[in-house]
């Protein structure tokens, strides 16, 4: 099956929580909602005014949360397309997602800043830097862990793991793995708040590792 219909390179394409529907994200400024069974484009959201960097549905896909280089992140109405709220990050944006229990937005700027928004983009919770040029734009790179009500997430860059805490501003700890002298290339698989442990695999050597975290 082939889902026809932007005009430009695709960034971004996720399923909602029942496999029904799927959303996409494209460089042609717009943001798909496409019907996973038969490949149908259900509807066209005129979404941004550059490339949307990320999209996805909300716990219930009810709700698109959506990023853009042109520093907007927006919340849609999944079944009328109506915008249901603009805020301005003032920076280009890589990425926006959900936290895990869908309480929080993370976004992730191209510049040295990530915001923790709470769900409704009405305040910005936190702003995290000091992760010396990281520029986040890949979502499967992000884990998230809720203990005792305080977020945690960490991120995978390059061969480095850097981990946050939503209490302080720049990352709690930074790790590296090498093999022979060369960084790994690494992917983060997930992150367990609870016993502060996370797994990531190396590509370069077929390895799994738990990573003990501060």
């Amino acid at each position: 099956m082939i889902l026809a219909g932007h005009r430009a390179p695709v960034l971004c394409c996720k399923y909602n929580v029942t496999n029904t529907l799927i959303v996409s994200a494209s460089c042609d400024e717009t943001v798909r909602l496409w019907d996973a069974s038969s490949g149908c484009c259900i509807s066209v959201f005129p979404a941004h005014s550059d490339p949307v960097t990320s999209v996805q549905f909300s716990a219930d896909s009810t709700t698109l949360l959506s990023s853009s280089y042109d520093g907007i992140c927006r919340l849609w109405d999944v079944h009328t397309s109506r915008c249901l709220k603009s805020v301005d990050i003032c920076l280009p944006v890589g990425s926006a997602t959900f936290t895990c229990n869908f309480q929080l937005i993370l976004v992730t700027t191209l510049k040295v800043e990530l915001q923790l928004w709470n769900i409704d983009f009405t305040t910005c919770i936190a702003r995290f830097t000091g992760y010396d040029h990281l520029c986040v734009s890949s979502l499967s790179k992000i884990s998230f862990s809720f203990k005792d009500s305080a977020v945690a997430f960490a991120i995978v860059k390059e061969g480095a793991v850097y981990f946050w805490r939503k209490e302080e501003n720049r990352y709690v700890s930074k790790s590296e793995r090498t093999f022979l002298g060369q960084k790994l290339d690494l992917t983060l698989l997930t992150y367990h708040g609870i016993t502060s442990t996370l797994i990531t695999y190396s590509s370069s050597d077929c390895s799994i590792s738990l990573w003990q975290l501060a």
